[in-house]
């Protein structure tokens, strides 16, 4: 998985976090950017950096659908 797939499965915010981040932007423009509290941008991004690294730690084959665990339906009752 590259890591714009592992991007497009995380949380809208804590993409959007990290892409600030790539581009430079520091926390204060990043809290500026989504509306949070300065002191928020620090454990979001800690947050998004881990999900992100599970994600692309998980093997190719996996579905993304199940790793975001969407698959919930029960199986047809026989």
């Amino acid at each position: 998985m590259t890591y714009e797939e592992a991007l497009d499965l995380l949380p809208v915010r804590y993409a959007q976090a990290l892409q600030l981040r790539r581009l430079g932007c520091d926390e204060q423009a990043i809290a500026a950017e989504l509306a949070v509290e300065p002191a928020a941008v620090g454990p979001m991004l800690q947050l998004a950096e881990a999900k992100l690294a599970r994600l692309l730690a998980e093997p190719a084959e996996v579905a993304p659908s199940e790793r975001r665990g969407l698959q919930s339906q029960s199986p047809p009752e026989v």
